[in-house]
């Protein structure tokens, strides 16, 4: 994406956003939706030697793909197995449809319900009974995203979907259901606010806006946002097509180096030195699926949809990898969610609850890890807290911890990035061939929580 076709530059567009972030509601800033490209779509734009390390990546994820290949075809007489994992893991991609519409259908509903409790406190209700009714819909409220959870859920473990499968349904779910409190967050205050006797009609967004807001690349509702003059669909197909390779990737490198090591888990005892050593190997072929997995998520996936939908503002994430402190990668490598969390939760619960701004970014890496293990525990079938631990971890070390900016913190941080991804994805493996090689009590609340890797009595 060039700069001069969406009319405005990144540097530019920073600008404007420092610019308009002057402009407080309460005490914190809300967000700016400004014209502006993804960050690495400027970079490979304009910078031939970022062109050069993404030539560099894609050079890597081939020689992953080869070796898979050749060690399966020469050591195991196979040469599918690492598209094997993909076939598995979207085996029931039928079903994944079929409950993703119903998710959908829901929580447009949502959209219904909203009209409704609007247009009857405006029109029908004295102030005094407006309490009351508010009080009612609230609680509707709560109850409907608990069923939409359920639901969720339901779609999972009925239909036995492989992981990959559930956590589109489940990360859907997490997504819709933003979606909807940020719909209803906004919007809500435009009904507080209108006043009968001054304005004629009360102004709700169209069904129309709100089906745009579900499929637009942001968690925060506006009823118009920046919008490109047309569609490239020669963008969108480079990036179905980087899509596709991104997955393969992915795939052989899990079939490759994680499955293929602990596999026998459960079957064979493993010695503490061999698990150690697996782990130090497993470093770079973890980054490696952790930097595809962003790059998948953040920037192909994204732009797809930004670009299908003309969105304007395509700042899905920011430069995290020059970060030196974990509160700044938090920041910069999520910015949807992160926008989110920032208003609807930190914001929320500073100004309205309590005016610590400690108390209010704890409840918010709180609230994530929670939703981030609900998703997790579903897909496996198992609970398995590592994320839950990592968020905590963090969010202490970025409320008490003062660290300076330096490259050498810089350093570190590259460091740690490979050495917690390849704990937990070693970690989610190693308890998911444990539970599928050894017997247990599935039914029993125990054998739920506690991890089988440690109990089930196979390392030596």
């Amino acid at each position: 994406m060039s700069s001069s076709e969406d009319g405005m530059s990144t540097k530019k567009a920073k600008k404007m956003v420092d610019k308009k972030s002057t402009i407080k509601s309460g005490h914190i800033a809300d967000k700016q939706f400004v014209m502006r490209n993804s960050v690495l779509t400027d970079l490979f734009d304009n910078d031939p030697h970022i062109r050069t390390v993404h030539h560099i990546f894609v050079a890597i994820s081939i020689c992953f793909g080869l070796h898979t290949m050749a060690h399966d075809y020469f050591m195991k007489n196979e040469l599918h197995s690492g598209f094997t994992l993909i076939f598995s893991g979207f085996a029931k991609f039928h079903m994944v449809l079929r409950s993703w519409v119903e998710l959908m259908l829901i929580n447009c509903l949502g959209y219904a319900f909203f009209v409704i409790w609007a247009k009857t406190r405006t029109y029908y209700f004295n102030r005094e009974f407006q309490k009351l009714w508010d009080i009612i819909w609230l609680l509707t409220y709560i109850g409907y995203l608990i069923i939409s959870y359920k639901r969720a859920e339901f779609f999972v473990n009925t239909f036995q979907l492989p992981p990959p499968s559930a956590c589109i349904i489940l990360l859907e779910q997490a997504r819709l259901s933003m979606k909807l409190h940020s719909f209803i967050r906004t919007t809500a205050v435009t009904v507080y606010n209108y006043k009968s006797y001054t304005e004629k009609n009360l102004l709700l967004p169209t069904f129309t806006q709100y089906l745009y807001f579900l499929f637009a690349p942001t968690c925060i509702f506006r009823t118009d946002y920046p919008r490109t003059g047309r569609i490239r669909w020669k963008y969108i197909f480079f990036w179905f097509i980087e899509i596709l390779c991104v997955i393969a990737c992915v795939s052989f490198i899990f079939h490759r180096y994680f499955i293929s090591a602990y596999e026998d888990f459960g079957i064979r005892r493993f010695s503490w030195k061999e698990l150690i050593v697996s782990f130090l190997e497993h470093l770079l072929p973890a980054m490696m699926v952790y930097l595809s997995g962003f790059y998948l998520l953040f920037h192909s996936f994204q732009n797809i949809f930004a670009e299908l939908l003309r969105f304007g503002d395509r700042h899905f994430y920011g430069d995290w990898w020059n970060c030196g402190k974990f509160s700044e990668y938090f920041q910069t490598w999520n910015v949807i969610v992160h926008d989110w969390l920032y208003i609807y939760l930190y914001k929320d619960m500073y100004e309205h609850v309590v005016r610590n701004k400690s108390v209010a970014k704890l409840t918010t890496f709180l609230v994530s890890g929670i939703v981030h293990e609900w998703a997790l525990m579903n897909m496996f079938g198992y609970f398995f807290p590592a994320i839950f631990v990592f968020f905590m971890a963090f969010v202490m070390m970025s409320i008490f911890l003062k660290i300076p900016n330096a490259s050498l913190v810089n350093t570190l941080f590259w460091l740690s990035l490979p050495l917690g991804c390849s704990l937990l994805i070693s970690g989610y493996t190693l308890e998911f061939f444990a539970r599928k090689n050894t017997s247990g009590s599935d039914d029993s609340l125990k054998n739920f929580f506690l991890p089988r890797w440690l109990t089930c009595d196979c390392i030596e």
